[in-house]
């Protein structure tokens, strides 16, 4: 005998498999949903910071540009300060005065000379005087040539110490005389520039 299954179940299974297949759909469609709005919130928070961040950065660099400014004014001052200076010791150095001057010579003098006349211009400079012998003199020469800067004036740069502080010392003239107690002595006359 034919048995016919008059349950409709074949239809029953399909309409199970079909509300589980929503079910599935529906929980992964969700999850889904879940893990794109976890994934914005994150990416929209580090945006949020990013954002905070160029700020930040972005007064930053306005303070820096703002103390660069400041920094270039100030270059900018010191360079007209030390113009400044550099006018002021070209002109100290220009004008005319003994003290230096007399100094350098009173450096220089051995104790066998006698001077007559100190003349200075603005450069240059004459001396005339006399002594107990030739050997004097020249030595009197020599010390004017090689008298530097800084034994006269410490208080110059150091690039100016080690130059020196007369240029061109010549013996003009050299005579001899009969001198104080009947001794000759040779009259001399020195002239030079003063560096």
């Amino acid at each position: 005998m034919v048995r016919i299954n008059l349950l409709p179940i074949r239809s029953l299974l399909r309409k199970r498999e079909l509300k589980q297949f929503y079910v599935i759909a529906g929980v992964i469609v969700a999850v889904a949903f879940v893990v794109m709005a976890l994934v914005y919130a994150y990416f929209d928070s580090e945006i949020s910071k990013l954002e905070a961040l160029k700020a930040t950065k972005t007064k930053e660099l306005a303070d820096l540009k703002q103390k660069n400014q400041e920094i270039a004014d100030l270059k900018a001052k010191v360079e007209s300060l030390q113009q400044q200076v550099k006018s002021v010791r070209d002109l100290t150095k220009r004008r005319i005065s003994p003290a230096p001057f007399m100094q350098a010579v009173s450096l220089a003098i051995p104790s066998d000379v006698w001077l007559e006349r100190v003349q200075k211009t603005d450069t240059g400079f004459q001396v005339t005087g006399s002594g107990v012998d030739n050997t004097v003199v020249v030595d009197f020469v020599q010390r004017l040539q090689k008298l530097k800067k800084k034994q006269v004036d410490p208080t110059a740069t150091k690039d100016e110490q080690e130059r020196l502080f007369f240029s061109k010392v010549e013996l003009k003239r050299v005579t001899r005389a009969s001198g104080r107690g009947g001794l000759d002595e040779i009259k001399f006359e020195i002239s030079g520039v003063v560096n």
